[in-house]
C-alpha cells in the first residue's frame, strides 16, 4: 500500500486522531505545512510526520496514578455531604 504524500484536511484530522480547529491552530503556526489546489487544501505529510515525532513522548511509569471508578464515586459523594 502507497504512503500518501499529502491528505486532506479530514484524512488529517483522521489519521492524526486531532480535530479540525487543532490542525488549523498547527496550519496558521507554521508548525504544519500546506498546499492549495483549487479549493482543497492539501496537508503535506512529511510536515504532520516531523510535527507528531517532535511530541513528547508518553511515559506512562511517571504518570499519577488514576483512581478507579469506584474510588473517585466515593470522593464526589464524600464531597457532596
Amino acid at each position: 500500500m502507497a504512503t500518501a504524500v499529502a491528505h486532506t484536511i479530514r484524512s488529517a484530522c483522521e489519521a492524526y486522531n486531532i480535530g479540525r480547529s487543532s490542525l488549523y491552530e498547527l496550519l496558521g503556526s507554521g508548525a504544519i505545512r500546506a498546499r492549495k489546489f483549487g479549493k482543497k487544501t492539501l496537508i503535506d505529510d512529511m510536515s504532520l510526520r516531523e510535527w507528531f515525532d517532535g511530541l513528547p513522548v508518553a511515559n506512562p511509569s511517571n504518570a499519577p496514578p488514576t483512581p478507579n471508578r469506584r474510588q473517585a464515586n466515593n470522593k464526589a459523594q464524600s464531597a457532596a455531604v
